[in-house]
């Protein structure tokens, strides 16, 4: 029996066999690791109990997934009542076992969150973080630097236990659900077992029972080896976390009942691609769903940059990521910003608009973040909520982030990564659960190139960008804008609604708006109010648009070969495009409307593949 018990150790799915009386005769290793039977890494700790004033710190990626039906009465007896938990939604969490009010943190986290950090200051110069991390699939907690990570397939329930003198008594590791150490359980009062160098229970020879609760799973591989089953194959269950497929096979000799096998397959592979399956195509039916939204109703044309726009801000939307819209004063990004808010998952919270621009640096800070009562001359003795606050389980709304100076710059990155805040003349934080959406009409590469703006910052934005392209790049979507805004500036302005002449959307299309919409706007305002009938006509407009544009890349001061001619003025406008766009040939190309093959063909025979 030795013999085979090495050569199953050797397989890769676990292999458990019992006779007849239920006594184990084989637990191969993989079994073992299965079912946490193998020693757990970590400095180890003795067997206890949850007692008064123990401090419990919490990370788990899926509530009600694998902890033990974690609920809001567990959470009640850490002092964290206040969290409303969903399931599958993951959560940070630090509490004490107290009658007492008690020190708490808590943040909650989708699992399509980029990774997530909390930290917890105790008291001395004792520190606790906890963290997720859905690219590497793990979670962890550190106390004071000792770091206990625990990696997942699907969903798990990991936690660490403190004593009040602030000494590690329990910490999770794989094998908790069969050894009955969920968070739900431990919560509940039942007790945990050694780890580390303590002796590991020997399996072999013992009732299956006694390593294992009679749950449906070990019953009916005791009725199979009993001979009162045949057994079954290929049957998925969940053990400790893990995606498994089961099979019971029963041991018969000369046709009489000697025992059962019991066959465990991982399958977390399969079931992690079928989940990515599944979300994807969620994900696409989200998308469908968003576009379909009356929101995106005003994002106006239907060019096609326009409709690329319109899709990416869809996809955006489904998330709670932070987005970095970028293009030209006047492009419409506050609109846009707008948009994602409305057809996004927090369209029920609100949507706050900061102005970076147009608030002095002194009082900016005080905006953001809020003061406390009489923190400063001036100060309200009440307080004050800052933008961060108001924007609780909604959107914050950065417009012309660009102009921040360093130092706010540094502040806002810290709030961005801790996902918390102090107000002004306080000491304790305040937790953020707000999406952040940020804008900027200036080139933040070239800025932090030259040390204008932290490269820290940028990328923590950069996570989403949409870029909207200026008005002079998509003209027929002009007339779409003329027919949106004119009844909204007919109405401002008092007079029934004016149709435009032919005539002057011609003009207005071939004018190059370098104040883009907000200068259309504006040049049909004061058409509106020159108007005297019911048409606007071309002579309403300024007299500046009536000027011819000069669109040629090149000027005629001699006569040429047509030819040259032609592939002078190639080169040249081409030239002027990369130049427009600051060398990105994906947007000259756009502008030039260029197949790539032929855009790339022309910039390798004029020497512009530098």
């Amino acid at each position: 029996m030795e013999r085979l018990q090495h050569i199953c150790d050797f397989l890769e799915q676990g292999l458990i066999v019992i006779d007849r009386d239920g006594i184990i005769k084989v637990y191969n290793h993989t079994a073992k690791d299965f079912f946490g039977l193998l020693p757990s890494p970590g400095p180890g700790h003795p067997s206890g109990r949850l007692e008064q004033d123990d401090i419990v710190i919490i990370a788990n990626n899926r509530v009600g997934r694998d902890d033990g039906n974690m609920d809001k009465q567990h959470l009640q007896q850490l002092g964290l009542g206040q969290v409303k938990l969903k399931k599958d939604m993951g959560i940070l969490a630090v509490g004490q076992v107290k009658t007492g009010k008690a020190r708490t943190a808590v943040r909650t986290f989708t699992n399509e969150s980029e990774p997530v950090i909390m930290d917890f200051p105790l008291r001395g110069n004792c520190k606790i973080s906890a963290g997720y991390d859905r690219n590497q699939r793990l979670l962890w907690i550190d106390v004071e630097g000792q770091r206990f990570p625990y990696n997942y397939h699907i969903a798990v329930g990991h936690m660490v236990i403190l004593s009040s003198d602030l000494q590690v008594k329990f910490y999770q590791a794989p094998g908790y659900t069969a050894r009955g150490e969920a968070i739900g359980d431990i919560l509940n009062g039942a007790p945990w077992t050694a780890k580390g160098n303590q002796d590991l229970p020997q399996v072999i020879g013992r009732h299956i029972s006694d390593i294992h609760p009679r749950n449906l799973g070990i019953e009916r591989l005791l009725t199979v080896a009993g001979g009162q089953e045949n057994g079954f194959v290929k049957q998925d269950y969940e053990i400790n976390g893990i995606p498994t497929r089961c099979s019971i096979h029963p041991i018969d000799t000369n046709g009489i009942r000697q025992g059962a096998m019991l066959q465990v397959t991982d399958i977390s592979e399969m079931r992690i691609a079928e989940e990515e399956r599944d979300q994807a195509v969620a994900s696409l039916r989200r998308l469908k769903e968003n576009q379909a939204h009356p929101a995106f109703a005003r994002i106006t044309g239907s060019s096609t940059e326009i409709n690329r726009i319109r899709e990416l801000a869809s996809r955006a939307s489904t998330s709670n990521s932070t987005v970095l819209l970028l293009g030209e004063s006047g492009t419409g990004k506050g609109l846009l910003a707008e948009v994602i808010h409305q057809t996004g998952p927090r369209a029920e919270g609100p949507f706050v608009y900061v102005n970076c621009a147009a608030i002095p640096g002194t009082l900016l800070e005080s905006e953001l973040f809020g003061y406390a009562p009489g923190a400063f001359t001036g100060a309200s003795l009440q307080g004050k909520a800052g933008s961060f606050e108001q924007a609780q389980s909604g959107t914050l709304f950065l417009d012309e982030i660009g102009e921040l100076d360093v130092t706010l710059q540094a502040k806002i990155l810290h709030a961005l990564q801790n996902r918390r805040i102090q107000r002004l003349g306080e000491n304790h934080p305040i937790d953020l659960d707000v999406r952040i959406i940020a804008a900027t009409n200036r080139n933040l590469e070239k800025a932090v190139a030259e040390g204008k703006f932290r490269e820290d910052l940028f990328y923590r934005l950069n996570v989403i960008s949409l870029e909207l392209p200026p008005l002079r790049q998509r003209p027929g979507d002009i007339p779409d804008l003329v027919n949106v805004l004119l009844p909204r500036i007919c109405q401002r302005a008092g007079k029934s609604l004016l149709m435009p002449h032919p005539q002057l959307i011609r003009t207005l299309t071939n004018y190059h708006w370098p104040g883009n919409i907000r200068e259309l706007e504006n040049v049909l305002e004061r058409c509106v109010n020159f108007a005297e009938g019911k048409v606007l006509l071309p002579e309403h407009l300024p007299p500046d648009l009536h000027q011819p544009q000069t669109k040629a890349a090149v000027s005629v001061n001699q006569v040429i070969p047509h030819q040259q001619a032609i592939e002078l003025t190639e080169q040249s406008l081409l030239a002027l495009a990369l130049k427009h766009t600051e060398n990105n040939r994906t947007r000259a190309m756009s502008m030039l409307q260029m197949g790539r093959t032929n855009f790339y063909h022309k910039l390798k025979k004029y020497n512009l593949l530098r």
